[in-house]
């Protein structure tokens, strides 16, 4: 992974379930948040986009504007998490995201529906389409309740595993994203749908946040949980991320210590 993190335990459920924990070194937490995760929520470049196209269409100003498009500086933990968790995945090499789904929200306190995340990744000498699900915790509660039930995140990938009719529906998605984005993704989007229909390949990844201390009973019961429903073709990677740095000052240490 990233020489920022120490791995906490790492295991391999089966062949078909991996899963790994990983935390922070005392610090590094808050320069990476700083650094790495605020660019993302923010999203500069695709705001001044919006800025410059409602100028040129309407002649206002970009002053005038300012107070439609302007960022906002605090987030909820939850949609720091999601955003920790791409940072993550794309620093180590282990994804690759072109499109920021936060784009799509009509209201930005919303949960993005269908998957938190939508990306690429290499397996196998292959490029393949990665799903996945990304749950933010402070409870003290090993494994944290955000990981089992309905809206938890084991359903929701055992979803993702069997229903092939929701994977359709996020490739669908990214598909329409198609004219927006760089030749990269297009390179990676040929490769994977033909990874897809040829080989019916894909990676699925949950990745949990936390802000409490590294415990591997926090993934180990729910690998095992999802081994009857993956397999070699749908292999599941199973994240968590202890950041060693309370929720209560993630906000502040994104804006760098301001408050």
């Amino acid at each position: 992974m990233l020489d920022i993190l120490n791995e906490e335990y790492c295991f391999t459920a089966s062949d078909k379930v991996f899963y790994y924990g990983y935390s922070f070194i005392e610090g590094s937490f808050k320069e990476y948040i700083a650094n790495k995760v605020k660019p993302k929520l923010i999203d500069e470049e695709w705001t001044q986009e919006l800025v410059n196209a409602a100028v040129e269409l309407t002649g206002f100003s970009a002053d005038n504007f300012a107070g439609i498009f302007e960022n906002k500086s605090s987030y909820s933990c939850w949609r720091i998490g999601e955003a920790v968790a791409e940072c993550v995945l794309e620093d180590s090499g282990k994804a690759r995201f072109y499109y920021n789904a936060c784009r799509d929200l009509k209201n930005p306190r919303a949960n993005n529906t269908g998957a938190d995340l939508v990306g690429f990744c290499d397996r196998d000498g292959q490029t393949m389409f990665l799903f996945g699900e990304v749950k933010t915790s402070s409870s003290p509660e090993t494994p944290p309740s955000v990981m089992y039930g309905k809206s938890g995140m084991i359903e929701q990938l055992k979803e993702l595993l069997t229903d092939e009719s929701k994977r359709n529906n996020l490739i669908k998605w990214i598909t329409g994203k198609i004219n927006l984005l760089p030749e990269a993704f297009k390179k990676d989007y040929k490769n994977a749908i033909n990874t897809y229909f040829i080989l019916k390949k894909v990676q699925l990844v949950g990745v949990l946040v936390r802000d409490t201390d590294p415990n591997e009973l926090d993934l180990k019961n729910r690998a095992k949980d999802l081994e009857e429903y993956a397999s070699s073709d749908k292999k599941v990677w199973l994240f968590a991320l202890y950041t060693q740095l309370s929720m209560d000052n993630w906000n502040t240490a994104m804006n760098g210590g301001a408050t």
